[in-house]
C-alpha cells in the first residue's frame, strides 16, 4: 500500500514538473519537484526509497521531457548517491540550515551533471559567450526555488512517514 502511495505521488510530481511549472518561471527558474523530493525522502525517510524514487521519476521525466532519454534518470540518481554519501559521512542532518545546504548542494550538482551529460552527448552547441551568464542565473533561481519547495516537502514526506507508521500499527494489529 505504501509503495502504491509512494509510485502514485512520484508520477503525480513529474506531471505537475512537465505541464503545469514550465509555464511559471521565477528567478529565470522553476522547481525542480522530483529533485527537491527524493533528497527530502533520502533525508527524512531512508534512502533505497529515495534511490528508487530517482529511477522512478527520472524515467518518468524523460518519458514526459524533450530531452535525450535517460539524462534526467541519470543525473537524479548520481545525485542520490552523491547526497547520501555526503548525508551518511560528513553531516548532521538535525539542522535547517543543513537541510537547506543540501537541498542546494544537490540542485547545483544535478545542474552541473546534467550539462555535463549534455556536453558529453554533445547537445548543446557550445558558444558560452551568451549561454553561461543564463546558465547560473538559472542553477541560482533553481537554488532559490528548491529551498522554498522543500520546506512544503519536509512536512508532507513527514505526514506521510507518519501515515505509514500508524498504517503498519492497523495492519499488525489485524494479524
Amino acid at each position: 500500500m505504501i509503495l502504491f502511495l509512494f509510485i502514485i505521488l512520484v508520477l503525480f510530481l513529474t506531471i505537475v514538473q512537465t505541464s503545469f511549472l514550465p509555464h511559471f518561471e521565477l528567478l529565470n527558474s522553476v522547481p525542480n519537484l522530483m529533485l527537491v523530493f527524493v533528497v527530502s525522502w533520502c533525508i527524512l525517510r531512508n534512502y533505497k526509497n529515495g534511490l528508487f524514487g530517482a529511477v522512478l521519476g527520472g524515467f518518468l521525466l524523460d518519458l514526459f521531457s524533450s530531452t535525450f532519454f535517460g539524462v534526467n534518470m541519470i543525473s537524479l540518481t548520481v545525485t542520490m548517491i552523491v547526497i547520501y554519501i555526503i548525508i551518511s559521512n560528513f553531516v548532521d542532518m538535525n539542522n535547517i540550515y543543513t537541510r537547506i545546504g543540501i537541498i542546494s548542494l544537490a540542485t547545483l550538482f544535478y545542474y552541473l551533471f546534467t550539462l555535463f551529460i549534455f556536453f558529453i552527448l554533445d547537445f548543446f552547441d557550445l558558444k558560452l559567450s551568451g549561454y553561461l551568464q543564463p546558465l547560473w542565473q538559472k542553477i541560482l533561481g533553481g537554488i532559490v526555488l528548491n529551498i522554498i519547495i522543500m520546506f512544503l516537502f519536509y512536512w508532507f514526506v513527514n505526514f506521510f512517514r507518519d501515515f505509514s507508521i500508524r498504517y503498519n500499527d492497523r495492519v499488525k494489529a489485524k494479524t
